[in-house]
């Protein structure tokens, strides 16, 4: 015979009710094969994957946007990237991360090496000290005096 244990009702209702995530996880590759096709340039701070994601520079902001177009149109715009993230950097429908081209070319820092953007302040994130540095260098190199904020 199995002993039934019978608990006793309670009132209570979970205050987080089943929670939908902001990024469909289908979107994202794992494993082996974590590389996207970039489909889309969406602004010249977007782009779209051909899985459905979008995706944001993590850690720096387009300061020069008809020039960041036009080189993520010529040199990223239907390549391979991988994707490195910090900690999930969610917004709705979207995911804040490292962009790189298959062939190491890292993207979010050759933005600010160009002179195409400027580092997020902002943002807490891995890389933001050598943003700043490269951001200084590159400044330094023009001759130009630049006022820093907190760090």
């Amino acid at each position: 015979m199995i002993n039934t244990i019978i608990l006793p009702k309670t009132n209570y209702v979970p205050r987080i009710q089943n929670a939908e995530p902001l990024v469909d996880p289908k979107k994202f590759k794992f494993g082996e094969e974590n590389s996207y096709k970039v489909v889309e340039i969406i602004d010249e701070g977007i782009l779209k994957l051909d899985t459905g994601l979008i995706v944001k520079f993590l850690g720096v902001k387009v300061i020069k946007r008809e020039e960041t177009l036009k080189y993520l149109k010529e040199y990223v715009l239907g390549k391979e990237v991988i994707l490195k993230f910090d900690f999930p950097t969610l917004e709705q429908d979207s995911i804040k991360a490292y962009v790189y081209l298959k062939n190491k070319i890292f993207i979010n820092a050759y933005l600010i090496k160009s002179g195409l953007a400027i580092p997020d302040l902002l943002v807490q994130h891995r890389y933001k000290e050598k943003f700043i540095e490269i951001w200084k260098e590159i400044e330094d190199a023009k001759g130009m005096d630049i006022k820093y904020g907190n760090k």
